[in-house]
């Protein structure tokens, strides 16, 4: 079987990142922003949902400390995300410290998915994907001016996910791990609709605890 080239790879991350960074280079020009102040964000934050988030932020001129907490709220799945993925870690010093920053959800999803991906070439999956987010973000800065906003296009993200799950479940087809993650998002939805991510994840987090507490023998009593 003939192995595909890494842009092949990559090719679901590229149909959504791109769309979604013009969005993003949009929307903060105009805003007012200055033309390359989105670029400068997608090159050194490069945080997807908090990028849009700091739109708002910085429009509003937020404090720095209300900033760094509501960032690492978002951000806070991927820590979980790295404690699973040290055999990706490249081993010189310059390659980790890009991998570690330029892990994202729809990276996470390519790396524990496709059986083509290993330690020498993870972190270029990830600057592939970083590159089609800052691609997309310069053409949307430049061109903010020009063409006008299109309706619907931040859609593209929820289609991006959509395609990432399947091919998550594909992987791993374990129906209590869905359930849990079902059950999850219904409780969220329920009990905090207004921080409906956090709250998924520390309900995903106490049911795989819980989980894992279950499958552990019993220590003998000596």
């Amino acid at each position: 079987m003939k192995q595909r080239s890494l842009f092949t790879l990559t090719l679901p991350v590229f149909l959504g990142y791109i769309p979604l960074g013009m969005t993003f280079g949009f929307l903060m020009v105009s805003k007012g922003i200055a033309w390359y102040i989105p670029m400068i964000f997608s090159v050194f934050v490069f945080a997807g949902a908090a990028q849009f988030l700091a739109v708002g932020l910085v429009v509003n001129q937020v404090p720095l400390i209300d900033t760094a907490i509501a960032t690492a709220l978002i951000n806070m799945r991927h820590v979980f995300y790295g404690l699973s993925l040290f055999q990706f870690l490249p081993k010189t010093l310059l390659k980790k410290v890009y991998f570690i920053f330029g892990i994202t959800d729809e990276t996470y999803s390519l790396l524990t998915t496709s059986p083509e991906i290993n330690r020498s070439n993870a972190w270029k999956i990830a600057a592939l994907n970083h590159s089609y987010w800052v691609i997309g973000t310069i053409v949307g800065a430049l061109f903010a001016t020009l063409i006008p906003p299109i309706k619907g296009i931040e859609f593209s993200l929820t289609a991006l996910f959509v395609i990432l799950l399947i091919a998550q479940i594909q992987a791993m087809p374990d129906l209590k791990i869905i359930g849990m993650a079902i059950g999850a998002c219904v409780l969220a939805a329920l009990l905090l609709p207004n921080y409906f991510l956090v709250c998924a994840s520390a309900l995903a987090l106490v049911f795989l605890g819980i989980d894992y507490a279950i499958k552990q023998p019993a220590k003998e009593v000596v």
